[in-house]
């Protein structure tokens, strides 16, 4: 089982969050408590602790990159579509989760 990390602290928090810009752009990253709430929840539940940030990208290269950064911190991804899910398969691993918002891939 992979060991994720259960806390983030707000200097590493910064500088993914602009590593995440440089890939997605700096309006498709987000640290906004409401929308991190929203992402972080299907319609019967609640993760325990929200994402710490979300990421919309728009391309599979730009989702191959998020991919990678999550993977060389050793974060989780909680890939959320529409959000119409009654399974909790999208809520959050644990506290240093991001959510990827899947709305701007087609």
């Amino acid at each position: 089982m992979l060991d994720l990390p259960t806390t983030f602290d707000e200097a590493d928090l910064a500088e993914l969050a602009a590593r995440l810009a440089a890939v997605v752009g700096a309006q498709n990253v987000s640290n906004d408590p409401a929308k991190l709430r929203l992402m972080s929840e299907d319609i019967w539940r609640q993760a325990n602790t929200p994402a710490i940030l979300a990421v919309a990208p728009a391309s599979t290269a730009e989702l191959a990159a998020v991919i990678t950064l999550a993977h060389q911190r050793g974060l989780s991804l909680a890939p959320r579509g529409a959000g119409a899910s009654y399974t909790g398969a999208y809520l959050p691993a644990g506290p240093a989760a991001r959510a990827l918002d899947t709305s701007r891939l087609n």
